[in-house]
């Protein structure tokens, strides 16, 4: 008989928590299995989750930076030294920490990727080669939901935050500037 699993989930990010209920596919022998697969399967929406919200977050951020380096260059006429040092000191931590993470990721990914590739070398018989690929790759996905996230919500936190304070400063000074205009 196909069983129903209810539980609890806490949102990570905002602190939230809600029900998620899952019918069917759990006709394992034990419940020890059954909620190891439902555990696998919620690590796996996470996982596949934030992989969509990061590629938009990027998206949008490069736009961000675009724009920002772009009213940067055409305010620098009317910026002070001073104004313009900041500005580019904070722009510039901003997109380090993100370029940083993104170059982090990649290290990752490509750790992971020689990973799996050794696991398919094995010589083993194909049920246990996928197997072995199936363990390794639940256990990166379980590490990638873990560390990740909560790394990426401190490096987009600093990011967006030292970002804003640059364009704060950018309108800041477009504000100085109309008022002396008056």
């Amino acid at each position: 008989a196909s069983k129903t699993l209810t539980g609890m989930i806490e949102a990570p990010v905002r602190g939230k928590s809600f029900w998620i209920s899952i019918s069917g596919g759990f006709d394992m022998s034990s419940p020890d299995d059954d909620f190891a697969k439902y555990r696998q399967l919620l690590i796996d929406v996470t996982s596949v989750t934030f992989d969509k919200g990061a590629a938009y977050t990027n998206l949008v951020m490069a736009g961000g930076y675009a724009g920002a380096f772009a009213l940067w260059t055409l305010a620098q006429s009317n910026l002070t030294a001073t104004a313009s040092a900041w500005t580019g000191l904070f722009l510039l931590l901003s997109l380090t920490s993100f370029v940083s993470f993104e170059i982090y990721k990649i290290v990752f990914h490509t750790r992971n990727t020689l990973g799996l590739a050794a696991h398919l070398k094995t010589g083993k018989p194909i049920p246990e080669q996928l197997a072995d690929v199936q363990a390794y790759n639940s256990a990166v996905t379980e590490k990638n939901v873990l560390v990740f996230m909560r790394v990426w919500v401190v490096v987009l936190a600093f990011s967006v935050g030292t970002a804003l304070i640059a364009i704060m400063i950018l309108v800041w000074n477009f504000v100085a500037v109309l008022c002396a205009s008056l």
